[in-house]
């Protein structure tokens, strides 16, 4: 499959990073000279240098030929007009167009504007993906990470002190847990790895354990994380992110208690007009004692301004002052340092959000449902949903058949909406939906051609 990415920024390179390690035939359209020699030099990805919106870069670029392009460029516009020259020049199968503005996505825009007109086959909204995945992880108490499959959740936490599951080979866990649920990997020590018989479970691993969503609540509760019905939350900012964010939350639970800080007041009090049922306060997100005195019992803080280095001194603030929980937006990866999960905090990365959004539209075809990535891993493992083939070696076997020593676990097996667990090791059928946990490069070069 030949993917050709249009511009070479954050986003754009992380879409064809994950995509060459996965053996894809990757192509970058990239203008600055300096930007492609680093990107050769550091990954080997291939880069044609010029205009993403040149014919002749085009077809340079090998375009007739791309299954998918994805338009990453600086500007909606640029990503717009790309996705129509490829489309009427060299019949790409599929535009992904990544759009921030608002403009092109009211009403009926898309479906008869952008569609229509300008062959966008697949809009990346980054700031609905952001928002959604912020609601997720608030949503789930003690959760760093959250992925959303169709019909399992998965959870990254840190493992609490005095939590039942602690300090017991897992030979004996069904003895505690005798819920549909699976711990996939235990992180220790900078360490990532699949748990053993006779491995336990310690104080301070940050695992992922996936559950059915019926049973969610109950496995939270034996690592130690009740669900609150009624929590006080304050968010800081007052950008579209926040108020999306907002807007889904009291969606899902009515009875939260919501402050939104905003250092503009003309925007904190267009805020307040449209949002009565919130508490909208002014002030400067930087300043420690104002925080202080508006964070008193706080019990969450999200804190999603635009500028990251304000996000993280907020954070660092309101951490200091005693709030329990804090989540927040960092492209940087180093701030995990200053914000760990072992303090109750979860630095979002927007750019990675992004890029999981459009990686589930692209390496997922076939029979691979949906493959995502786990956060805060020392390798790149992957969440894998596939779909059984009537060709797959696996029909008629035990499911277990599929473990490759450290690199890929089985851990569900669902056949006609009956959610299996891995271990139970049932003969799997053709049509049956596996879930796997993949180590690195294995998901694309071992889990296909088994199914």
């Amino acid at each position: 499959m030949k993917i050709l990415i249009l511009g070479a920024g954050e986003v754009g390179r992380g879409i064809a990073n994950h995509l060459f390690s996965q053996d894809e035939d990757v192509t970058i359209i990239e203008k600055s000279p300096e930007v492609a020699a680093r990107i050769r030099e550091s990954s080997g990805v291939n880069v044609v240098v010029g205009d993403a919106i040149n014919i002749d870069v085009l077809k340079e670029a090998n375009a007739e030929n791309a299954s998918y392009v994805i338009a990453t460029m600086t500007t909606d516009e640029q990503n717009i007009l790309a996705c129509k020259l490829v489309g009427s020049l060299f019949e790409a199968k599929t535009k992904i167009a990544r759009i921030k503005s608002d403009t092109f996505l009211h009403g009926d825009i898309f479906e008869l504007f952008l569609k229509e007109n300008f062959d966008v086959d697949i809009i990346i909204q980054p700031e609905s993906d952001i928002a959604n995945a912020v609601c997720d992880i608030a949503g789930v108490n003690g959760a760093f990470d959250v992925v959303d499959l169709e019909s399992l959740v998965i959870v990254g936490l840190q493992c609490r002190t005095g939590a039942e599951v602690l300090n017991t080979p897992f030979r004996h866990f069904r003895g505690i847990v005798n819920l549909d649920a699976s711990v996939l990997t235990i992180t220790r020590n900078g360490k990532t790895f699949f748990p053993k018989i006779d491995d336990m479970l310690m104080d301070g691993d940050e695992i992922y354990v996936a559950t059915t969503k019926a049973h969610m609540h109950e496995v939270l509760r034996l690592f130690g994380y009740d669900q609150k019905n009624k929590e006080r939350i304050l968010v800081v900012g007052g950008n579209k992110i926040s108020i999306s964010v907002i807007k889904t939350m009291l969606a899902k639970n009515p009875d939260l208690d919501v402050t939104l800080l905003e250092e503009s007041m003309e925007r904190a009090e267009e805020i307040a007009q449209n949002f009565p049922d919130i508490t909208t306060s002014y002030g400067n997100y930087q300043n420690y004692d104002f925080l202080r005195e508006i964070g008193t019992e706080i019990d969450m803080a999200i804190v999603l301004t635009g500028k990251e280095k304000t996000n993280i001194l907020s954070s660092l603030f309101l951490k200091e002052i005693g709030v329990k929980r804090v989540l927040t937006l960092a492209k940087n990866h180093r701030y995990d340092v200053l914000l760990p999960i072992r303090a109750g905090c979860s630095v979002i990365n927007p750019n990675v959000i992004t890029i999981e959004t459009v990686l589930h539209m692209t390496v997922r075809g076939g029979n691979i449902k949906s493959a995502t990535t786990l956060k805060d891993c020392s390798a790149t493992f992957f969440v894998v949903e596939a779909v059984v083939t009537e060709s797959s070696s696996l029909v008629g076997n035990e499911v277990l058949s599929i473990e490759l020593e450290d690199k890929i676990a089985p851990i569900f097996l669902v056949r006609n909406e009956t959610i299996i667990l891995a271990e139970k090791n049932p003969i799997v059928a053709a049509g049956d939906t596996i879930i796997i946990v993949a180590e690195g490069s294995h998901m694309k070069k071992c889990v296909p051609h088994r199914l």
